[in-house]
């Protein structure tokens, strides 16, 4: 069972949106597990919480243009880690959420409460956006020290725009004890090349079990 944590950029609501919907990629489809249900139930999260939905500009020239929008609508932070999903997974089960004005404290609490061994958290977010290159790494690698050292309040001003889901993986690590372990970080200039102008920030960070991060 993956949980994906996601933001949401193009609805302001309130609580977090428990997603209803089938997801399809190229890959195949991507079955949503029993728990979709049971935290819809469950303050603060909702399958249709009250949103005002802004449609981003390419939704119109694309024909994606909704007279019903939901905070799931247009919202990409979720669906971009299903292919990584299945070709690393194969078959899984998701819970697909997107966090609006939240307590990640809160939502960190209810999800505790349903982890199982075979569960898998995601944090889905960029880092910092369109500062030169060497600012950029230099709030990007401020950031990713926060996380590591699982200093909430620290992580309370930085910049990312996947803040709520990062801070509520923080709260279940202090809850499991788990050691988040830095894979990579890089920025959009140093994959495109180009480092002239804004750039974006990413990092890959695994949160483990500390018995499990001291032996690899």
């Amino acid at each position: 069972r993956v949980i994906i944590l996601a933001p949401s950029h193009y609805a302001d609501f309130n609580g977090v949106a428990v997603t209803p919907a089938h997801y399809r990629t190229p890959l195949g489809g991507v079955k949503l597990d029993p728990l979709v249900s049971e935290l819809a139930t469950h303050p603060p999260f909702a399958f249709r919480p009250k949103a005002l939905v802004e449609a981003p500009p390419w939704a119109s020239r694309r024909g994606l243009s909704s007279h019903d929008p939901r905070p799931d609508t247009y919202e990409h932070s979720l669906e971009v880690q299903l292919p990584f999903l299945q070709v690393g997974l194969g078959e899984f089960r998701l819970v697909p959420l997107i966090c609006g004005r939240v307590d990640p404290k809160v939502v960190a609490d209810v999800l505790a409460k349903r982890f199982g061994p075979q569960d898998v958290v995601i944090a889905s977010s960029d880092l910092s956006h369109y500062h030169p290159y060497e600012v950029a790494r230099a709030l990007d690698l401020e950031c990713v020290r926060r996380i590591r050292e699982l200093d909430i309040r620290g992580m309370q001003q930085q910049e990312a725009c996947g803040k709520t889901p990062i801070l509520v993986l923080m709260h279940l690590a202090q809850q499991f004890d788990w050691e988040p372990i830095l894979l990579s970080y890089q920025n959009s200039g140093d994959t495109s090349g180009r480092k002239e102008g804004g750039v974006v920030g990413y990092a890959a960070i695994a949160f483990c079990e500390r018995s499990t991060a001291k032996s690899s």
